[in-house]
């Protein structure tokens, strides 16, 4: 492999008519404010004199024929972030009324092939362009938004991170220009960008390839070394490595297939591909999760003949990942029945993700047919009946189930028959609680709005779920919806009693009635509890309204019954 190294500077690599495409194995732009904020410190508050040097560029010849064009093996975030930097410049140059000096910036960031003007920073599906497009029509930042709005471009976190990346730049020079006259303010702007141009880099070119491997592995070598990469970014290289593009070929299907990965795991609000990949290695692998191990795990057990399957494989399960992410999600999957929704909901809600590698193996032989709806609403009921007891009552680690779930996620999606799902559920009933234990733990759970015992978000959500299950018991048919009650105190909240807080005074109640009755007397609220069409709650009445007192023996007695109850039929092990 030939390799040409040669110190240049940032205007030697930008002002040439060369165009850098970001190849499809490359991570998107993930720089944050930290990293810019050091960037523009580095760069601009430096006043030793000294150029700044910011490593290594290292490019690829993207052909024999055309040597203006190059993929970057390593430097896309920077060179993009210096594209974002001058942007920035030549808006508030434009906002200072000299157009001249503005357009000069363009040279920089926009080349030319036959007449036809072309991003150097070719980032595709990026805001980039649009940002790119705006300060040259001399559009308001307001108005740069406005286009991305209606671009059509996925409003994913990366991009996001290209606009906020603009939009720092843009705030931050703004801020320390901001006491200069017009004269100063264009003198400053012109001495900054003198000083991002004299950066220092070194620039190493690779020659073109013509099996399109050097670039990968030239990659894969510096990020596997101590420079930070996520761990889904090398496996999307190695896959990317050994599945070709067909020649002649405009559509390139391994880089849709990644698409659709990272579409079913990243949104604006979360991001779950490493958690993904995480789980997948334990499910698929049977190889427990460790940080730094995912890459390596892939590489160990998927031969570069077998890069087509597995990337078919992650696509169609990172589909079930993103529902068990996101249970309330749109999905088609046929197995996800109410039962399977409700323990999916239960494990968002209660941050358990240590059955999702079970969970992959269990929707995958659903899907497979290998199991019926029947078989998998058995095994999801009892896994969620399991790591309530386990988990959130008992409040036990799940440390000491690490082995079993690595183990049988790996034989439920390997060696599957139905002796594995006996011995799985076997494994795990060992680690059952005597009824007296359950009653005792679920004596202990409450939530109130004023005593501090009762009061955080952790108790609301544990209380909300046991009434939810509760009346999911009574109520089959679910017609109603669980998920927007309210917590009622049949005895009124008190900041001192512990009991008041407990299972036995509580009901689920639309807020609406339980805001009408707020700080009634028992009769009172026995008269709005008859209007409520939850079963819980008709219960409740049945039992009780003939009561003309409700008080603490009454809630320490229905208190236990709810729980002998719920021991047998609603979380029965």
């Amino acid at each position: 492999m030939n390799l040409t190294a040669v110190s240049k500077t940032v205007n030697e690599i930008l002002s040439r008519n060369s165009f850098y495409d970001i190849p499809r194995n490359q991570r998107k732009y993930v720089w944050e404010k930290e990293q810019l904020s050091q960037l523009y410190e580095d760069i601009f508050i430096n006043e030793d004199g000294v150029n700044h040097f910011m490593g290594c560029i290292v490019l690829e010849e993207n052909s024999t024929d055309n040597r203006n064009y190059y993929n970057i093996i390593d430097g896309q975030q920077r060179l993009t972030t210096f594209t974002l930097l001058l942007l920035s410049i030549s808006k508030i140059m434009f906002e200072c009324n000299d157009d001249k000096k503005a357009m000069s910036n363009k040279k920089y960031i926009v080349g030319d092939i036959d007449g036809e003007e072309i991003n150097k920073v070719r980032i595709e599906d990026s805001y980039l362009s649009i940002i790119i497009d705006g300060v040259f029509l001399k559009l308001s930042n307001d108005g740069i938004q406005e286009k991305i709005k209606y671009s059509g471009l996925k409003n994913d976190k990366y991009n996001k991170k290209v606009l906020d990346a603009y939009l720092f730049f843009y705030n931050r020079l703004m801020q320390d220009l901001e006491n200069l006259s017009p004269t100063n303010k264009m003198k400053k702007l012109l001495e900054l960008k003198n000083k991002i141009l004299s950066v220092n880099v070194v620039e190493i070119i690779a020659p073109y390839d013509d099996n399109a491997t050097v670039g990968y592995r030239i990659f894969e070598v510096l990020n596997a070394r101590g420079i930070p990469l996520e761990q889904h970014e090398l496996i999307k290289n190695y896959i990317f490595k050994y599945k070709k593009k067909k020649k002649n070929s405009k559509n390139d299907g391994a880089k849709k297939q990644w698409e659709n990965i990272v579409n079913n795991l990243v949104n604006e609000y979360s991001d779950n591909m490493s958690n993904f990949f995480s789980h997948y290695i334990i499910h698929k692998y049977g190889i427990k999760s460790s940080k730094k191990r995912e890459f390596e795990a892939i590489k160990e057990n998927c031969h570069k003949g077998e890069v087509d399957d597995l990337l078919l494989d992650l696509v169609k399960k990172s589909n079930y990942y993103s529902v068990i992410c996101d249970p309330s999600k749109n999905s088609t999957l046929p197995f996800l029945s109410k039962t399977v929704i409700n323990a999916l909901i239960f494990f968002k809600d209660m941050n358990i993700r240590q059955i999702r590698p079970v969970l992959l193996s269990l929707f995958n032989c659903a899907d497979s047919g290998l199991i019926s709806q029947t078989v998998l609403d058995d095994i999801i009921k009892y896994l969620e009946s399991f790591y309530f007891i386990y988990v959130v009552l008992a409040k036990n680690k799940t440390n000491n189930l690490e082995n079993i779930i690595c183990n049988y996620a790996y034989k439920l999606e390997n060696e599957f028959n139905s002796k594995v799902i006996e011995e799985f559920m076997n494994s795990l009933s060992k680690y059952k609680i005597s009824y007296e234990s359950f009653e005792n733990y679920f004596c202990d759970i409450g939530y109130s709005k004023k005593n501090v015992k009762f009061k955080n978000s952790s108790n609301k959500k544990v209380v909300f779920y046991v009434l939810k299950k509760i009346e999911i018991y009574y109520n089959t048919e679910n017609d109603y919806d669980l998920n927007k009650f309210s917590i009622e105190h049949i005895k009124c909240d008190d900041e001192e009693n512990d009991e008041i807080a407990k299972i036995g005074n509580l009901l689920p109640l639309s807020e609406k009635r339980n805001n009408k009755i707020s700080n009634a007397d028992f009769d009172t609220k026995v008269e709005q509890y008859k209007k409520s069409n939850l079963l819980t709650v008709k219960r409740f009445l049945t039992n009780y309204s003939t009561k003309k007192v409700w008080d603490e023996s009454d809630i320490i007695n229905r208190t236990k019954k709810i729980a002998n109850m719920c021991y047998k039929n609603v979380w029965p092990l």
